[in-house]
């Protein structure tokens, strides 16, 4: 089943396409906030942020990545963008000032100047947002005043800091998203410096107004690291994170479709794009060398690949991003590295214009060709689609075939 999944998959075109040259092998990194972004998952048009030592660039595409512009914006690191709903385009991130650092936020479409948004004497840094109908929301970790804190703002009210149920521990890596009807959700790590077992994923949404109290996302006596949630954003949250355990790491994954498998290399930066129980794309950096890729489809299950192997790459591969279907990261050896970008295309099951899903398949049926059928007394009233969602009124051997009748879905192989 799996060699069929690859070979029949209609999404799997070895292309990728060529972003922008920078001096950093961090240009995509880090991955606490959303470098890719699209005003839904079926648009053509791609808006991606990366950072060069000189500042932050944006850069954009009309053709589903095809060919890319890019503009240079202000001096700083580590940028994230996100998208409102009339498409106007907003970025965080942080900048050096007077020996310290703060997070600045500027919109693209309304050209107003930066804003400092953090304010505070000492070291702001990692931002991270989410657009809402209700605001624009920013967080950050900032160890001005000690131990690292998290920090929450919507933009044009007061900041809030999310951490103050537990002052001395140490907090950080904050990343935000929207789930569950628009709930603003922020993850991060946290571990006590006196004390340090055991080590928390923490997690709280905002509601009403209201902060609601922390969630325990994992805790454990080995480390947790970089937390990264699904940008694309869904019903239920999902997210990634590093466990540290025997001198290896490896990458965990929480909600969605689960997903992951330990490796006996380094495996850091997780980053994943869900879409309810259809289908995941998983991915992570692997001995800050190649990018494995853990891919989820309800009707042929999980498959697991390495982006150079797949994609003939020769040069190592760092710091992934995704967004629905399209991901983003660094290539190369030396500077100049590349941001480059691959868009996998969604299987049947996901509509254009829409998230409407085909409800989940039915075992596989296998039908050798020397069995006695038509298509007509098979049909009986069903439907046969192939993997494009296009209507097929004759059966080859050795293809995919999907049957549908009610509400019920069979997978059909004919074999030679």
């Amino acid at each position: 089943m799996r060699n069929l999944y690859l070979l029949f998959f209609p999404f799997f075109a070895l292309s990728q396409n060529f972003i922008a040259n920078s001096d950093l092998p961090t240009a995509t990194g880090m991955s606490n906030g959303p470098k890719i972004v699209l005003r839904n998952i079926f648009s053509d048009t791609i808006h991606c942020v990366f950072q060069k030592s000189d500042g932050i660039y944006y850069a954009r595409s009309e053709d589903r990545g095809q060919h890319w512009t890019t503009q240079f914006l202000y001096p700083g690191r580590n940028p994230s963008i996100a998208l409102s709903e009339n498409g106007y385009r907003h970025i965080v991130w942080e900048k050096d000032t007077a020996g310290n650092s703060e997070i600045y936020y500027y919109c693209l479409d309304i050209r107003s100047p930066p804003v400092n948004v953090s304010q505070t004497p000492g070291k702001s840094y990692l931002p991270s947002l989410a657009i809402s109908r209700d605001g624009i929301h920013i967080v950050w970790a900032d160890s001005s005043f000690g131990p690292s804190r998290i920090y929450y703002r919507r933009l044009n009210s007061d900041t809030f800091q999310l951490t103050g149920f537990n002052p001395s521990a140490d907090h950080s890596y904050p990343t935000i998203g929207l789930f569950e009807r628009g709930r603003v959700y922020v993850f991060w790590q946290s571990y006590s410096p006196a004390n340090p077992f055991p080590y928390r994923i923490y997690g709280r949404y905002w509601e009403g107004d209201t902060w609601r109290n922390p969630l325990v996302i994992d805790s454990s006596v080995n480390t947790l690291l970089h937390p990264a949630c699904d940008f694309t954003g869904e019903e239920d949250f999902s997210l990634g994170y590093e466990f540290y355990s025997q001198g290896n790491l490896d990458c965990r994954f929480f909600g969605g479709n689960g997903g992951g498998y330990p490796t006996p290399g380094r495996s850091t930066y997780p980053v994943l794009s869900t879409i309810t129980t259809t289908w995941s794309y998983l991915a992570w950096m692997e001995n800050e060398a190649d990018i494995l890729l853990h891919f989820y489809y309800f009707m042929t299950g999980w498959w697991r690949l390495s982006l150079r192997d797949f994609l003939s790459i020769s040069e190592r591969v760092y710091h992934p991003n995704f967004y629905g279907a399209h991901l983003i990261w660094t290539q190369g050896e030396n500077a100049p590295y590349r941001v480059m970008h691959y868009f996998f295309d969604y299987p049947i099951g996901i509509r254009s214009g829409s998230k409407k899903l085909l409800p989940p398949s039915q075992p596989t049926n296998i039908i050798p060709t020397k069995s006695q059928f038509s298509l007509k007394n098979l049909q009986a009233g069903g439907k046969f689609y192939d993997l494009k969602g296009e209507r097929v009124d004759e059966l080859k051997s050795g293809i995919y075939f999907l049957y549908q009748k009610g509400k019920s879905i069979d997978k059909i192989i004919i074999l030679r």
